[in-house]
């Protein structure tokens, strides 16, 4: 008998297997995703306790969280890299299914096109509003249309403009031309495959049908905290006595061996930070969220 888990995951051949397996007539007549629910309405409930926040790190299209909130959910465009294929397989390993939903959802993305997108995920009004836009290109020829919007440049957010939502979703939706970056650059790797080139607008009605999420967009950047910075430098130089506590706290009587000796006073802690040299360095603004437990944790480990 298959199982819940199976059928998220079953293609259409998988699917008319089980149905040809477990007697059941007529399914030759129904599409996939209606066979699917017809099969699973003859297993027992799903049992699973939906999350009060989900997040989604590198967010990009936030497949995982669309497919999370609703069973069959996909972005209305695609960019490499996109986890709408390995959606349902990732929510099993963490013990989520798809269409379990959660309380609210929080997404953590640096590009300024994805973050469009996402703004038109929680907000029903501006999604429509951008599906609108798009489909009032569609008499324009597809190629000379692609050009002019890609030559505006990057996309801007925010503020979350609903015709800047429109404009990068056709651009994205369109690549059958050319594969692009963040910046909407030539990559060379060519075009992609997603998309029908003769229905550069496809992307309008994806966008309608979007549901909409409970969701924060995280901000790009975080204020440095001083104190926060000096208590991180000063438990990781303590801890290599094995005295760290908390969150720092290695095995019980264990120390950190042949570097005791090189353990820091506050004192030398502190004259080390006094002595430092100030480099003329910038961040990336790709990785602007910084925490600085979160780096004792990866370093410890």
């Amino acid at each position: 008998m298959y199982t819940h888990q199976q059928l998220d995951i079953a293609n259409g051949a998988a699917l008319r297997t089980f149905a040809k397996e477990t007697g059941f007539k007529g399914y030759s007549k129904l599409k996939a995703n209606e066979l699917r629910q017809a099969l699973r309405d003859r297993l027992p409930p799903r049992v699973g306790t939906s999350p009060p926040l989900f997040v989604e790190l590198c967010a990009g299209t936030a497949a995982l969280s669309l497919r999370l909130h609703q069973e069959g959910a996909n972005p209305p465009v695609s960019r490499m890299g996109s986890k709408r294929g390995y959606a349902n397989a990732i929510l099993h390993e963490l013990g989520l299914y798809p269409g379990l939903q959660a309380g609210h959802y929080l997404w953590c993305e640096p590009d300024a096109g994805c973050r469009l997108l996402l703004e038109a995920y929680r907000d029903e009004k501006l999604a429509k509003a951008a599906a609108a836009i798009i489909r009032s290109w569609k008499d324009e020829e597809p190629r000379a249309l692609w050009e002019r919007l890609r030559a505006e440049g990057p996309a801007k957010c925010p503020p979350a403009d609903v015709r800047e939502v429109a404009r990068w979703s056709f651009v994205q939706s369109s690549n059958t031309f050319i594969a692009l970056d963040e910046n909407f650059r030539n990559t060379g790797a060519g075009g992609s495959t997603f998309y029908d080139r003769d229905d550069p607008c496809r992307a309008a009605p994806l966008i309608d049908n979007t549901p909409t999420l409970p969701a924060t967009i995280a901000p790009d950047a975080r204020t440095v905290d001083a104190r926060e910075v000096a208590r991180w430098a000063l438990l990781p130089a303590w801890d290599v006595k094995g005295t760290g506590t908390g969150f720092f706290r290695g095995p019980a009587g264990v120390s950190s061996g042949v570097h005791s000796r090189r353990a820091l006073t506050i004192d030398g802690a502190s004259a080390r930070f006094a002595t430092l040299s100030t480099l003329p360095a910038s961040i990336s603004e790709d990785c602007t969220q910084v925490d600085p437990k979160e780096v004792a944790r990866w370093l410890t480990v």
